[in-house]
């Protein structure tokens, strides 16, 4: 990881422990897709949201997980380009 990562996610840590959230209840995603439209996006997240709750997430293969609960298993499509 690095040293940007790590600054990054003390970020993260911070905000989430000031808004009195507990790092296993927060799922962190990087997307490595900037040609997403902000339409895109939208439905991406709602779709994670919605899988979440269902405690299986399946991301597309330009995600990555970053931060991630105990409680919820992350699967990454493969790249079949």
């Amino acid at each position: 990881m690095t040293q940007w990562q790590d600054i990054r996610l003390e970020t993260i840590a911070r905000a989430i422990r000031e808004g009195g959230r507990r790092m296993g209840e927060i799922l962190v995603i990087k997307t490595n897709n900037f040609k997403l439209s902000p339409q895109d996006m939208h439905n991406l997240r709602q779709q994670i949201i919605k899988q979440k709750e269902e405690k299986v997430v399946v991301l597309p293969y330009y995600c990555e997980p970053i931060i991630v609960p105990e409680d919820v298993d992350i699967r990454v499509e493969e790249d079949n380009r």
